[in-house]
């Protein structure tokens, strides 16, 4: 029973890292929408604000320092001159032109670790019409995520906390050079 348990475990493993591998961009690990790299630039040289979403689907107590990663996360982007849209101020997603959303799920595997996969979202709530002539709701266009996984932790928390830095620090140098290059 432990040895088949192992077994799914790892195919599970072998499967998350084949989509999030093809998933990553060599150099910052952000996979773009746009075609265009200009196209892109040009998006991100319109991004002043920004809302942050975490979502926690994590069981066990293997995540639970979803707080410190939300603030690691906010600290990056003010520091890039983003201002973060406030819980009072929000909503829905048709309101708002940004937002990162941070989504984390995980699990013990009853071994004593955690298993989890984790992914950054990049969106901006677009209307229909701007995609299909004549059409009345809003729609999301997610141009830019990023993702990742990790197992046999204590918890996830160093390895989101390391992962949501990284990608927010580097989405935030990309804004910074699209404004740069205007």
């Amino acid at each position: 029973e432990v040895k088949m348990r192992q077994i799914v475990i790892g195919l599970v493993l072998v499967a998350l890292f084949a989509v999030t591998a093809r998933a990553e961009e060599p150099w910052d690990g952000w996979e773009s929408g746009f075609v265009d790299p200009a196209d892109e630039a040009l998006w991100l040289r319109g991004v002043t604000s920004v809302k942050i979403i975490t979502e926690d689907d994590v069981t066990d107590g293997c995540w639970t320092n979803e707080s410190a990663v939300r603030t690691a996360i906010e600290l990056s982007l003010r520091r890039a001159g983003i201002e973060i849209i406030a819980e009072a101020d929000y909503v829905d997603l048709t309101s708002l032109p940004h937002v990162l959303a941070l989504h984390v799920d995980g699990h013990g595997t009853g071994l004593g670790g955690c298993l989890g996969i984790f992914q950054l979202k990049f969106v901006q709530a677009v209307p229909a019409d701007a995609i299909v002539p004549g059409a009345s709701d809003v729609v999301l266009f997610i141009p830019m995520m990023s993702g990742g996984y990790r197992q046999g932790f204590d918890t996830m928390n160093e390895p989101v906390r390391t992962f949501a830095i990284e990608k927010t620090d580097a989405l935030a140098l990309r804004i910074l050079r699209a404004r740069d290059a205007e």
